[in-house]
């Protein structure tokens, strides 16, 4: 119960001690009323601290099936936004509402591999769906981070998003859209 209701920890963001030990017993277990991240904290963070609950509880939740069906198309919208747009183009300038209008979301979220080692001027800080921007719905893949000095040779960064199981028949086509604040010395590549 994530209201914490006669369970180890008191719920809310400590449901993770209820978690743990019930699959020290070797357990399955179900979360009842994870509404109270918005039913109990500040709603105007509400995707902030969405995330940051179910990033606590990740390593308890297994990653059984990926995506596994073609046409794959997301643009990481949740459903809900300050702002909604199409192609780009902002048509809805205000608050809504509307959960059959969900994409797929990643399956890991603030999941880097640093390739240039801990002296690496490249730094990410945070891979979270954000509500500032969008080009289609109302929400869009924010990665975060910065440049603290010269890039050479070969510094790389990598932010897995997606568990996937797609049968892949050539040829492929795939597109993505994204806009670069910043450094223009950083590239952007899509790998699969």
């Amino acid at each position: 119960d994530v209201f914490g209701r006669g369970c180890p920890g008191g719920g809310g963001f400590n449901s993770k001690e209820a978690l743990e030990k019930i699959f020290k017993q070797d357990l399955s277990a179900a979360l009842f009323a994870p509404g109270w991240v918005f039913e109990n904290n500040d709603k105007t963070k509400f995707n902030e601290l969405q995330d940051k609950f179910w990033s606590l509880l990740e390593r308890h939740c297994k990653h059984r099936y990926g995506y596994g069906q073609l046409p794959f198309i997301t643009s990481f919208c949740r459903g809900t936004g300050s702002r909604l747009a199409i192609d780009g183009k902002e048509i809805l300038p205000m608050g809504w509402f509307n959960l059959s209008t969900q994409d797929p979301q990643p399956t890991w979220l603030n999941n880097c591999l640093h390739l240039a080692g801990k002296n690496s001027p490249v730094a990410v800080h945070s891979v979270n769906v954000s509500t500032g921007e969008s080009y289609h719905g109302g929400n869009s893949l924010s990665i975060e981070g910065n440049v603290g000095g010269e890039i050479e040779g070969n510094c790389k960064v990598f932010a897995r998003l997606f568990s996937c199981d797609f049968d892949v028949s050539y040829p492929l086509l795939i597109s993505y859209t994204f806009k670069r604040e910043g450094s223009e010395r950083l590239q952007f590549a899509l790998v699969l």
